[in-house]
């Protein structure tokens, strides 16, 4: 009989054990010893063995049919702590000859190994105290068979059965070598069942990327999970960035990844993945197919969905969805898809992010609608783009396409800015004005977010006056008026409605050749006052105007107070002045 708790190696064992985070982590443990082994499959099963008193006796067995073990192994790797011989081979998971141990992490009765290798055949028998006994096998064992002892009752057992079947799917899903479960205490249940799955990645859209040795799977996710295999074992799987990525998770925020390598390793420990070099060459490998694959492939669909005729409702769908993303990349690969016509329109073909800021700087705004109607179709016969947004109506965060283009305008500032700077101001100078997202831009959201106009089916389309007559001095009198008591109205322009109907509104919002109802009460902040000169009560005050100015001047500069609800507290000055001139 041999015994390993001897002074010093009973501590260090019990230090081994104690580190696995679950005991039933010794299942991964052996799994990963018999991959090493080099067998094609493994069969886990379990099995129970009543006994009179209520309690029993719960089996678990780990069986391969890979190299096994002589005598040579067993006595210098198995059953000596620290010993391995995989050190500096890659095809080899395990690292530190420790795998075995995990199997005491379960309180054994016993634990049963059955091996051969090279025409030897053995047994070893480890009891409850750890020590152990070795025994030649007359009968022939191929691969390597590992029996546990566990004391339990019927329910402890089949607690031991789902725990199992949970344990060996949280770590060995993806293994590249079969393997199988089986309760064979339970007659439906006898027929192995195949552990492994695909290795895929849930996500709205993914790539994957092989490389010599490694495999990555990356795609974008709102609640993104980072995992890290070799050989299809995981050897680390978290949602917190932080843990999986350190200094590099803001990049993954929304992009969640499957990484495969036969060169990374986990800890000591187990518990998470070990950071050497080979860890940080397969994190520029993953940031490089987030730059590249990834980004190419959402610019390519964004393209395709948004070139969809507007009838296919889930294609609106996903285009709208992935806009959102798009809007959560850097920068630089929002502005490198800047030419590509990734934006949908009401009325006519995508078009790309650099034409709808050409655009937008023409009208001073950009419009924005959930529906084709009408007034998109006069915009766009004025050759004004509208862009298509499902959910126009509501708040600019809830709406991704909105998110979209406030991103990538205040990014082309930010590009813009930087390269005036580099112009006129010394390398030496730069860092103490500031980083490029810091120059002058704290503000460039708001701005950006304010050029957006939704187009309603109440937008009209108007044409301004310029000519003089009695309706265009009757505006600029009230404009002067307005202007001379200080009144919080930013301006007063003239026009006439295109289509004219008898509800036509007295004032509106707008410039350009559009505009929108003044709601009253309404804040006139999104553009100047537009006074429908087609209206009646304009004619009626024109006409009066001719014969008592300062009245009608008056009663159309009150009317404008009265619709915003604003400066009623300047009656007496606006009838001062308005007499004055």
């Amino acid at each position: 009989m041999n015994d390993v708790t001897t002074p010093g190696a009973a501590d260090a064992l019990d230090a081994l054990i104690s580190q696995f985070s679950s005991p039933l982590d010794c299942l991964r443990e052996l799994v990963q010893n018999s991959i090493d082994a080099g067998s094609p499959r493994i069969d886990v099963w379990l099995s129970y063995e009543p006994a009179a008193d209520g309690g029993g006796t719960m089996l678990v067995h780990v069986d391969d049919i890979g190299e096994g073990m002589d005598e040579a192994i067993i006595d210098q790797q198995l059953t000596t702590l620290y010993a391995s011989s995989k050190a500096g081979d890659l095809t080899k998971i395990g690292k530190f000859g420790i795998g075995f141990v995990s199997v005491f992490a379960l309180a054994p009765r016993a634990v049963l190994v059955q091996t051969g290798r090279g025409g030897e055949y053995w047994e070893v028998f480890f009891g409850e105290d750890r020590s152990f006994t070795k025994s030649r096998l007359e009968e022939p064992v191929e691969g390597t068979r590992v029996t546990l002892f566990l004391a339990g009752d019927a329910a402890r057992y089949a607690t031991l059965v789902a725990s199992s079947r949970a344990t060996l799917h949280r770590w060995c899903r993806h293994s590249d070598t079969e393997i199988t479960f089986a309760d064979r205490s339970d007659p439906r249940a006898r027929t192995p069942a195949l552990i492994n799955e695909p290795f895929t990645l849930e996500a709205a859209l993914g790539v994957r990327v092989e490389l010599d040795g490694t495999e990555i799977l990356l795609g974008y996710r709102r609640a993104p999970e980072y995992a890290f295999f070799n050989k299809g074992l995981t050897l680390f799987a978290t949602r917190e960035a932080e843990l999986a990525l350190g200094a590099h998770a803001e990049r993954f925020a929304h992009i969640g990844f499957k990484l495969k390598s036969r060169y990374l390793e986990h800890t000591l420990s187990r518990e998470t993945i070990l950071k050497d070099q080979n860890y940080d060459k397969a994190i520029a490998l993953l940031r490089s197919a987030a730059d590249q694959r990834l980004a190419t492939a959402l610019v390519e669909e964004l393209v395709t969905l948004a070139a969809r005729p507007a009838v296919d409702l889930p294609a609106q769908q996903r285009w709208a969805e992935l806009c959102a993303y798009l809007a959560d990349e850097p920068d630089a690969v929002l502005l490198a898809a800047r030419s590509r016509p990734v934006v949908r329109t009401t009325n006519g073909p995508a078009i790309s992010l650099a034409e709808l800021e050409r655009c937008g700087r023409g009208a001073g705004r950009l419009f924005i609608a959930g529906e084709r109607s009408p007034m998109t179709d006069r915009l766009a016969a004025d050759g004004v783009a509208v862009v298509y947004d499902l959910r126009a109506a509501g708040a600019i965060d809830s709406s991704p396409v909105r998110k979209l283009l406030i991103r990538y305008l205040v990014a082309q500032h930010q590009r813009s800015f930087a390269g005036r700077l580099e112009q006129v101001v010394p390398l030496n100078l730069r860092a103490r004005v500031g980083r490029p997202g810091e120059w002058r831009n704290r503000d460039r959201r708001a701005f950006y977010a304010a050029q957006l106009v939704e187009v309603e089916q109440d937008w009209l389309t108007i044409e301004p006056l310029t000519e003089a007559g009695p309706a265009t001095r009757l505006v600029a009198a009230a404009a002067g008026l307005l202007a001379r008591v200080q009144a919080p109205v930013r301006e007063l322009r003239a026009c006439r409605l295109v289509e004219a109907t008898g509800s036509a509104p007295l004032f509106l919002v707008g410039d350009g050749r559009t505009a929108r109802p003044l709601v009253a009460g309404g804040a006139v902040s999104r553009g100047p006052v537009v006074v429908n000169c087609t209206h009646p009560h304009v004619a009626a005050l024109s006409r009066l105007h001719q014969q008592r100015p300062a009245l009608a001047t008056y009663v159309l500069a009150k009317n404008v107070l009265l619709h915003v609800d604003r400066g009623l507290e300047l009656d007496l000055a606006l009838i001062r002045a308005a007499v004055e001139a």
